[in-house]
């Protein structure tokens, strides 16, 4: 039993040696399977409330970054060079296909609905019914913001200037919004969305607790 018993923990320890010795991201392969919600390196609650909420963070991003390495494309140019050509090709059957083709007879039917909006706040408040006008109001703005964000991807009529010159009348001057503001922080949250740090959109709304520099 004795013998049992050193043999375990010269084991232990030859494991433990072994660890401390491979490089963090060989290790963090070998411990967490590709997928799966019952991980063995999923943090427990009592481990979680014992952590920071910093330290949680990072422990979590650096435990995607690692993933990210292990299941993502390779960054070499030959693979980069393969990826940006097959998307050029799907960017291409999407053109032949028509699918940026924009269907100007919807926008027709949300040019109707707008009027109705705007038409009802107005008759609403001649009539002093102010809440029931800033409610229509209210939907007016957000519903036309819809076609300022079209005109912004200039996906209305595909010509920067006209789809421009549509999106700073509807975003400048009918809902006080600077186009010019919008397209810069949107042009990122599509380069990088829903990262809690990077996309702009996201990052500053502090009710989210999601960027470690508001914990």
């Amino acid at each position: 039993m004795t013998q049992v018993r050193k043999r375990t923990s010269r084991g232990q320890k030859r494991l433990r040696r072994q660890r401390r010795a491979q490089p963090a991201s060989s290790f963090y392969k070998k411990r967490v399977p590709a997928q799966g919600p019952d991980s063995e390196d999923r943090l427990t609650d009592t481990e979680a409330q014992h952590m920071s909420a910093k330290t949680y963070t990072e422990r979590t991003m650096q435990k995607e970054l690692l993933s990210d390495l292990r299941d993502y494309p390779s960054l070499s140019a030959e693979t980069q060079q393969e990826i940006t050509r097959k998307y050029q090709q799907l960017h291409q059957t999407a053109k032949d296909e028509g699918f940026y083709d924009c269907p100007y007879v919807e926008y027709g039917k949300e040019l109707a609905r707008y009027s109705a909006l705007f038409t009802l706040s107005i008759i609403a408040l001649r009539a002093e019914w102010y809440i029931t006008s800033a409610v229509f109001l209210g939907l007016f703005w957000h519903q036309i913001m819809f076609t300022a964000h079209d005109a912004g991807h200039m996906a209305i009529t595909h010509n920067f200037v006209a789809d421009s010159l549509m999106g700073m009348f509807i975003a400048d001057f009918c809902c006080g919004l600077s186009m010019g503001w919008w397209k810069s922080s949107h042009n990122v949250h599509h380069l990088v969305t829903n990262h809690p740090v990077s996309n702009i959109k996201t990052s500053h709304i502090k009710a989210t607790a999601d960027v470690c520099s508001l914990f």
